[in-house]
């Protein structure tokens, strides 16, 4: 099974970099050890991913690299840097965007679960709860602009269910 470390460096390196990669079997283990070790610091994968190649992209095409390499990516060098310099850098929002997010990651995660319970499609379970839904997370699912959330539920549904969930399409 994939480590979700190793799979948000796919999406981070994609993201970050343009570049589409595939990580190997072979690595996994490298990426499980830390993946373990930033557990152990309450730092999550995709927390650690997208900082680190955010913070490393100028470094990293200055060396002449395409991407960041997985063995730099992976060792102890990027993890303390993380830990002493990346961590504290907010790539992220404001308390009211946290806030907003996470009533909507609320109701992004009520669809999912439902949709899982009752063996319905995602669509099928929206349109059946979406008098209970609100407005905000309406808009975002009607013009297609959740994807951040949909990362995030993702990520929790992987968590309870200890396994890595790409899409909602391994859900049904």
């Amino acid at each position: 099974m994939k480590p979700q470390l190793a799979a948000y460096f796919q999406k981070a390196t994609n993201e970050v970099f343009g570049v589409s990669i595939s990580v190997t079997k072979d690595s996994f283990k490298k990426f499980s050890v830390v993946e373990t070790d930033l557990l152990k610091q309450n730092i999550y994968p995709k927390d650690f991913a997208y900082g680190v190649l955010r913070y490393l992209q100028s470094w990293t095409l200055n060396k002449g690299w395409t991407r960041m390499p997985i063995n730099i990516f992976c060792g102890p060098w990027v993890r303390d840097l993380y830990v002493t310099d990346i961590r504290g850098v907010d790539f992220v929002d404001t308390p009211e965007d946290d806030m907003i997010e996470g009533l909507l990651l609320h109701d992004e995660l009520m669809v999912a679960r439902y949709s899982i319970a009752t063996g319905k499609t995602f669509r099928e379970a929206v349109s059946e709860l979406s008098p209970v839904l609100s407005e905000g997370w309406m808009e975002a699912y009607t013009k297609h602009r959740r994807v951040k959330i949909q990362d995030r539920a993702l990520e929790v549904l992987s968590m309870e269910a200890g396994e890595i969930i790409e899409s909602y399409d391994e859900l049904t």
